[in-house]
């Protein structure tokens, strides 16, 4: 279990008694990454017999590649428009695409 024994969970509207009745378990291996895990009596909301409980683990996380985008802001599509329309001219007369594949072809050549 993550959080200690004897670590009160929940105090007891009625009789301001501390319990025990909130159980955190983690997987054998996220153990192993386990900073802390406890309760924050003092950050418990107002009417509320449980207190907060506060786990860090320390996760390694891969950088993600971003990839670049295109800025359609920055576009001068004049340009723009007379570069597609030269290379538009250059392709075969349209046809049905029979296959995926034949439609990635015909994309990939625009």
């Amino acid at each position: 279990m993550a959080l200690p024994k004897d670590i009160p969970t929940l105090c007891a509207m009625g009789t301001s008694n501390f319990m025990h009745v909130d159980q955190i378990f983690l997987d054998e291996d996220l153990l192993e990454d386990l900073i802390i895990c406890s309760t924050a009596p003092a950050l418990r909301p107002p009417k509320m017999d449980h207190f907060l409980i506060i786990t860090s683990l320390i996760v390694d996380t891969p950088k993600s590649t971003q990839q670049p985008q295109h800025n359609f802001k920055k576009v001068n599509w004049g340009e723009f428009q007379d570069a597609l329309a030269a290379r538009l001219l250059l392709l075969p007369v349209p046809q049905e695409f029979m296959d995926m594949d034949n439609l990635k072809v015909s994309l990939q050549r625009l």
